[in-house]
Order: C-alpha cells, then sequence, then structure tokens
C-alpha cells in the first residue's frame, strides 16, 4: 500500500529500521538472505544514499513546513 503523502517518512521508517537489523543479522549473526531480496537491499543502498544527498541539499531554514 503507499504511503499517504503526510506520513510517507513516518510510515517508512519502522519499515527501514527492519531492514537495517536484518542486515545487521546478515554482518554478524550469518544469517541467510535470498538473491533476490539481496537485490533489493542492494537498489535500497542506492536510493539511500541518494535520499542522504538530497537531504544535505535541502536548506532547513528555507524548508516549508506546514
Amino acid at each position: 500500500m503507499a504511503n499517504m503523502s503526510y506520513c510517507r517518512f513516518e510510515n517508512t521508517k519502522s519499515d527501514l529500521a527492519d531492514c537495517v537489523s536484518a542486515l545487521e543479522r546478515i554482518a554478524y549473526d550469518n544469517e541467510s538472505i535470498s538473491e533476490r531480496e539481496w537485490n533489493y537491499a542492494k537498489q535500497m543502498r542506492s536510493w539511500c544514499e541518494s535520499f542522504i544527498e538530497t537531504f544535505d541539499d535541502i536548506d532547513e531554514e528555507e524548508i516549508n513546513i506546514n
């Protein structure tokens, strides 16, 4: 289900936290992951890098907050 624009970041936060926990289990507890899920994890890394770069470009003092 798509996130409503007014709560997309709030709704995505818990899913992203779950993904981080899964990566930690893969990295430190030798948990397995399917090839398909690994490919999506790699795509998410790219999106997260873009998110950080774009976020850093925002001048918080000029942002329009309702």
